[in-house]
C-alpha cells in the first residue's frame, strides 16, 4: 500500500512540475519575442535569438522528459525519453545550467 501511495505522489509530483515547466516556456515566448521585436528584431530573428539560448532548450529537454512518461508510456518515443539514460543526460544538463 506504501508503494502505490509513493508512486502517486511521486506521479502527481512529476505532472505538476512538467505542467509547470511548459507554462513557463510558453510564458516566456512572447515574453522575450516582444522584447526582441522592441530591439528592430525581425520575426525571424527574434525567434532564432530565444531558441538559441541554452538555459530554454534545457528547459524543453526537461518538460519533454517530465511529460513523456504520462503522455505516451507505450509509445517508442514516450519510452525512449523516460529511459534512465535520457533522464540522468537531463538532469546532468540542468545541473550544469544551474551552475
Amino acid at each position: 500500500m506504501a508503494d502505490v501511495t509513493r508512486n502517486s505522489v511521486e506521479r502527481v509530483r512529476m505532472v505538476a512540475t512538467a505542467m509547470v515547466a511548459w507554462f513557463a516556456f510558453f510564458l516566456q515566448v512572447p515574453l522575450t519575442i516582444r522584447t526582441s521585436l522592441a530591439k528592430v528584431m525581425t520575426l525571424i530573428e527574434a525567434v532564432l535569438t530565444y531558441y538559441s539560448f541554452f538555459t530554454l532548450l534545457t528547459n524543453l529537454i526537461a518538460a519533454a522528459v517530465l511529460s513523456a512518461d504520462f503522455i505516451a508510456p507505450k509509445a517508442r518515443w514516450g519510452r525512449q525519453l523516460s529511459s534512465p539514460v535520457v533522464t540522468t543526460g537531463t538532469a546532468l544538463y540542468i545541473t550544469t545550467v544551474g551552475l
